[in-house]
């Protein structure tokens, strides 16, 4: 088992490699993200979003979710799903992503012509 800054991996010994300089190494995976919800909520917060898919850091403590730039608090998180309360509009501010991070964009199926 291998925890680290980045997540938590266990490593089933068949997964090394060796490279040209005969050193062992592994692939790591990381979390993915198959499905976001809901898509609307409270302005003043408190909405429970739940993000399903695999991989996620079952420890919640290594675990953050962030909604822009603010912290959605932590309730419950399984190696395939998180949910997390999600913090006052008022807090949440403009889009910046991250190196890890993941833009998430909901189309209403409305179109405009801009032309």
């Amino acid at each position: 088992l291998l925890v680290s800054e980045y997540g938590q991996s266990i490593i089933d010994k068949s997964a090394y490699s060796v490279n040209s300089k005969g050193q062992a190494f592994f692939y790591h995976t990381l979390p993915e993200v198959s499905a976001v919800s809901p898509n609307t909520g409270a302005d003043n917060g408190g909405t429970f979003i739940t993000l399903e898919g695999k991989g996620f850091d079952g420890y919640e403590d290594n675990t953050k979710v962030f909604v822009n730039d603010a912290l959605c608090e932590n309730v419950e998180v399984t190696s395939t799903t998180l949910v997390c309360k999600s913090p006052a509009e008022s807090s949440v501010g403009s889009s910046s992503g991250g190196p890890r991070g993941m833009k998430y964009n909901l189309w209403t199926g409305e179109v405009v012509d801009e032309t």
